[in-house]
Formats: structure tokens, sequence, C-alpha cells
């Protein structure tokens, strides 16, 4: 996971966790628009912070769960960018 990636999913975790703190605090409007935004930003920037798994329905010919293990765990990123990557390796 990048640095980036680390600071998009504290920052909506913290727009989610604040929504929840005006929502009890009485602030049901403010409390409602800042889990709302958590919310949206999280599909939006989800592909960015969870993978892209677009073209992923299952694993191609030649590659191996196993291969996709070992590869997350030498160079990190999703389980689809290592899916990727190993059958360009592969293929």
């Amino acid at each position: 996971m990048t640095a980036s990636n680390v600071l998009r999913t504290v920052a909506i975790t913290a727009a989610a966790v604040g929504g929840i703190a005006f929502w009890l605090a009485g602030e049901a409007g403010i409390g409602t628009l800042l889990l709302l935004a958590a919310l949206a930003a999280a599909f939006l920037l989800g592909p960015g912070i969870l993978g892209d798994p677009a073209g992923i329905g299952r694993l191609p010919e030649g590659v191996t769960a196993a291969d996709v293990k070992e590869h997350r765990k030498r160079h990190g990123g999703s389980i689809s960018d290592a899916v990727r990557a190993v059958g360009r390796r592969e293929g």
C-alpha cells in the first residue's frame, strides 16, 4: 500500500468517525452529510485503495493462487494487480 492510499484511507475513516461523532452529539444533519461524503469517497476512490478487479473473473491459464500469493508477498499491491503481473510473466 502506498502512502497516498494510506492517506486516502485515513481521510475517509476520519470523515466517517467525524460523521458518527456529530450524529451522536445531536447534529444529525452534519453527521449524515459527513457519513455520505465518506461513503461516496470510498466508492469513488475505491479502485485506488482496494485495487481494480476489472477483467479479473478467474485465474488465467498457468496462474495459481500460490503464484499470486508469492508475488504479493514480494511486491505488495492488490490481488488483481498480482494476477495481471503473474499472468504477464507466465504468458
